[in-house]
This record gives C-alpha cells, sequence and structure tokens, in this order.
C-alpha cells in the first residue's frame, strides 16, 4: 500500500484527476518489496540487470523513543538507530552509490514530533512496564539531529518536507548527523499531496515519504533533458549535484541543517541542463591533463568547440566531472557579467564510514583577486547560519556570491587529503543574471 501511495508523485499519469499528475508521468517504475537487511544488495541487482537509475526509499527506522499514538504511551524502539548515527545500514548505502551509477534518494524521516525523554524505565517497544534504566540516546534538542537510518549517509540524497507556503513543516527530520554534517540536502512539499490510493483512485497524502519521490520525478525529467540535450548520460553524482546546486535557499543564507540547501527547483536545473557545457571527452574520461577549457554559447545554445572560434553568445553553467588525487588542483575559469547571483557547488562519493575521508576543498577568486570560501555550518551551534570557511566535514561544498564583479572568475578545486584516490567529484558553476557579452569574450574557450 504504501509503495502505491509514494508511486504518485513521481510517475502518475494524472488520467482520471489531473492533479495527481506526477512529476515523471513517463517513466518507469519498479516496484519491490525487499528485506530491510539486505535490499542494498537488490539494489545493484536491479540497477545492473533492469536498468534502474533512481531508487526511492520512503522508510526508515524509529530510534530511541518513539510516541506510540495507540496506546498514548512512549515505546522504545532501541537505541541501535541512534539519531545521527552512521551505522552499517548507512555504509552499506554508501558503498552502493559507488559501486552503481544509481541516485539514492532517501525520506528524511518525520521524527522532530518525538520528545526527549531522558533515562526511563522501560520494557518492549510497545511501552508495557518494565525494569530496564536505559538512556535515550536523542541528544538534549529534540528538534535538531532527529534523523536517523540511512537518510544520514553521504552519498545519498536526503529529502525533507515543505509545506504549502514553501517553507519547512514542522515534523520533517532535520541534522546536523553526530559527525557534524549537513542533512537534509534539499526539501520537497510534504502535505495535502495528490497521489495515488492503495484503495484505488486518489487521495491527499503528506510527510517526507511523499517528498523524496517527487525529487525522483524530478531527477528522471533532468536525466531525460540532459540525454536528450547532450546526447550522453549525465552520471549520478552529477544528477545529485544538479539537485543541490539548484535548489532555492529559503531561511538563512547558504545551507543549513534544517532546510538543507533549499527548495528543489525544476524550472532552474532544467535551465542549467540545457545551456551547461563542458568538454564531452572530459566528462567521460575524469583522468585528464590539469589544462581545462571553457567554452562559450551561441545565440541557440550549442557550444562552440573549434579552438579560436568566436563565442557569439553567453557561459550561461559550466559542469565539469573529473577525479583528483590527493594533492593535485584544478582551475575553471567562468565568466561573469551581469550576474546577480554566481554560485558554485562541488559533489563527490566518499568512501564509507563514519566521517570524511577523501577531503576536497573548493574556492572562488575574482578578477580583482579576492577569494571566497564556501559555507560552513557549526553542529555545536546549529541554530545558527552558515558563514564563509574550510569545510572539513561536508562531501558537498558551496560557495555563493551576490552581485560579482564582472570578468573572469577562477573557480579552484583542491584535493585536501585523498588517501583513497582518485576521488571523482562534480562541479557545475552558474550565473544566473547572464555573463559577459559574446563582444566581450575574445575566443570560444579559455585554457589554463
Amino acid at each position: 500500500g504504501h509503495g502505491v501511495l509514494v508511486s504518485g508523485p513521481a510517475a502518475a499519469a494524472g488520467i482520471e484527476e489531473p492533479l495527481a499528475l506526477g512529476m515523471a508521468p513517463s517513466a518507469e517504475l519498479i516496484w519491490h518489496s525487499y528485506d530491510s537487511n539486505d535490499n542494498w544488495s537488490d539494489m545493484v541487482r536491479l540497477h545492473n540487470d533492469l536498468g534502474m537509475s533512481i531508487v526511492n526509499n520512503s522508510w526508515s527506522i524509529h530510534p530511541g523513543w518513539f510516541f506510540n499514538r495507540l496506546d498514548g504511551h512512549p515505546s522504545w524502539h532501541g537505541g541501535l538507530w541512534a539519531y545521527g548515527y552512521y551505522h552499517e545500514w548507512t555504509e552499506a548505502a554508501d558503498q552502493v552509490a559507488i559501486d552503481t551509477d544509481l541516485l539514492i534518494v532517501f525520506a528524511a524521516g518525520n521524527e522532530v514530533e518525538v520528545d526527549y525523554l531522558g533515562p526511563h524505565t522501560h520494557g518492549n517497544i510497545y511501552g508495557q512496564d518494565g525494569s530496564s534504566l536505559i538512556e535515550d540516546l536523542h541528544p538534549p534538542n529534540p528538534v535538531f539531529t532527529s534523523m536517523a537510518g540511512p537518510s544520514v549517509g553521504k552519498n545519498l540524497l536526503t529529502v525533507g518536507g515543505s509545506t504549502k507556503e514553501d517553507d519547512l513543516i514542522w515534523f520533517s527530520s532535520r541534522g546536523p548527523t553526530l559527525d557534524g554534517r549537513v542533512k537534509p540536502d534539499v526539501l520537497a512539499p510534504a502535505i495535502d499531496v495528490v497521489t495515488t490510493s492503495p484503495d484505488g483512485g486518489y487521495t491527499y497524502s503528506g510527510g517526507t515519504s511523499l517528498a523524496a519521490p517527487t525529487v525522483c520525478g524530478v531527477a528522471a525529467l533532468l536525466r531525460g533533458l540532459f540525454e536528450r540535450a547532450h546526447l550522453f548520460d549525465m552520471s549520478s553524482v552529477t544528477l545529485k549535484n544538479l539537485l543541490i546546486h539548484s535548489a532555492r535557499d529559503i531561511g538563512a543564507p547558504g545551507p543549513d541543517y534544517t532546510h538543507g540547501h533549499g527548495l528543489v527547483d525544476a524550472e532552474l536545473a532544467a535551465r542549467i541542463v540545457r545551456d551547461a557545457v563542458f568538454q564531452t571527452e572530459d566528462f567521460l574520461r575524469p583522468r585528464t591533463p590539469s589544462d581545462r577549457r571553457v567554452l562559450a554559447k551561441d545565440s541557440k545554445g550549442s557550444g562552440k568547440s573549434s579552438e579560436g572560434e568566436n563565442g557569439v553568445g553567453r557561459v550561461a553553467a559550466l559542469i565539469v566531472d573529473d577525479a583528483l588525487e590527493d594533492g593535485e588542483v584544478r582551475r575553471f575559469q567562468f565568466p561573469v557579467g551581469s550576474a546577480t547571483d554566481l554560485r558554485t557547488t562541488l559533489v563527490w562519493h566518499d568512501p564509507p564510514a563514519e566521517t570524511l575521508v577523501n577531503d576536497l576543498d573548493i574556492r572562488l577568486e575574482s578578477p580583482s583577486g579576492g577569494v571566497y570560501l564556501p559555507w560552513v555550518l557549526d553542529p555545536d551551534r546549529p541554530e545558527m547560519g552558515a558563514t564563509a570557511g574550510v569545510n572539513r566535514r561536508d562531501n558537498v561544498e558551496s560557495a555563493r556570491v551576490s552581485n560579482p564583479e564582472q570578468g573572469w572568475w577562477t573557480v579552484i578545486v583542491d584535493a585536501y587529503s585523498v588517501p583513497l584516490g582518485p576521488q571523482r567529484f562534480s562541479l557545475i558553476v552558474s550565473g544566473s543574471g547572464g555573463n559577459i557579452p559574446s563582444e566581450r569574450i575574445d575566443s570560444g574557450h579559455v585554457e589554463l
């Protein structure tokens, strides 16, 4: 029944009820019930045998204390799934993301309603009387670090819930993880969603279970658009990056532990896909020399690849899929003209572990030599907004400059510490307000 409920936002045809039209009604759905102890190998098999490219997970584990609405008593679900904890299932999910080209999407959960109860004498999970005194593993603040299970994974796309007013919905689980990483990654609608009913017909539903498949549907559309526009497939790392990079920032500037990187913005993501420039050979062969070129766009949006040929349009977005060994550095140039918002996002699939293993850094240099560092958060003060600094926790780094000066900006990707290299990464750079006019672009590319 739950599988039917969460399928609607992803791919419902909307034949009998237009309001129930899913994001990608032409997508092919694979329904699969699996044992949560072995679902990871099933994902690999479905990816290899049936070509599954995006997997939705609208399930989680109730950690610590859980309020049982049936009898009005709290239930103990054990300490195994402590809030924010990197468990063996989380590790397995992160490994699948590396071993396959799957975009693994997880619902953040609806656990903010669970209050901190402190040490309690309790019995079994049904709240019956018992004599064991066990400390609730939820942190003292019942709002932050309210996420549990595989959704805390580094290489997954974790989706929180938003309201009709495009803000965080109160019950949506939030970060930080125990090691201080940003979660959720993005938000999507999680209340009064018209969807397919397990009883037939349609129904209204809510929760992050409905937000996650909405994002999966958007991801399917973007994959299809990318393939039609550029005639090759987009990697899952770049797809994750695209959804994060294009998200509409809400709340305090920058990412935070409640809204993540913001609301999924399918329209902006599609414009970035349509206007993106990159070297196809670089994209498909990440181990290439350090020289890079940024192509200009012609007035019809196609890339000019001939050396010395003048671009007659603008560079709207740059997508790079590359890899670095320990200590290596890549520099990319991006022309900025009248843009009101210059943004860049770096994403990589990190080897499974409780904390960051391979640490890449990103920074921006302005035409006049100013240096801009990425957003960072303080997990010890989760209510505080993001500031600029050096990120040693996340495998997603983003930097943003409002009203940037015109000229050639340099984006630097630095392999600060890569003990398990080479580390493949996805980089997206875009300027929302337009870039250097064609008459100010001397050639079709620039080499560094």
